[in-house]
């Protein structure tokens, strides 16, 4: 059985009949400040790092909802930092240029995904 992570308007991460609704974080501009940045991957840390206690190890992350198709999946954890990489340096910046452009649903769905899979040990997320 796998892990859901679940991407859209609302998002939640499910595993068999429980599931937790993650915060959307508010970012700013387009790039968001490295503030906002900051101050989202707070917001999330606070409701995903509890769960490592509730989730099994070694499930496999499944993503689901719109965000899903605003990644090419499968996608293992060094391309979700890479992407976040580019992410941060927009936001340094203040701009998109010289890097990939991302839409604030986007930058939503990215911090998630990363905050998701670097807090509870998932090296892979495929689509559900």
């Amino acid at each position: 059985m796998g892990t859901r992570l679940y991407l859209g308007q609302e998002s939640w991460l499910g595993h068999g009949d429980r599931r937790w609704a993650l915060p959307q974080p508010a970012l700013d501009g387009e790039p968001p400040t490295a503030m906002a940045l900051e101050a989202a991957i707070g917001q999330l840390e606070e409701v995903i790092m509890p769960l490592a206690r509730d989730l099994p190890p070694g499930t496999a992350l499944k993503l689901d909802g719109p965000g899903a198709n605003a990644f090419d999946l499968p996608l293992a954890l060094a391309a979700v930092e890479a992407a976040f990489g580019d992410l941060a340096r927009a936001a340094e910046r203040r701009s998109y240029v010289g890097g990939p452009a991302f839409s604030p649903a986007q930058v939503s769905w990215l911090l998630t995904l990363r905050e998701v899979m670097h807090h509870l040990g998932f090296t892979e997320a495929s689509r559900a």
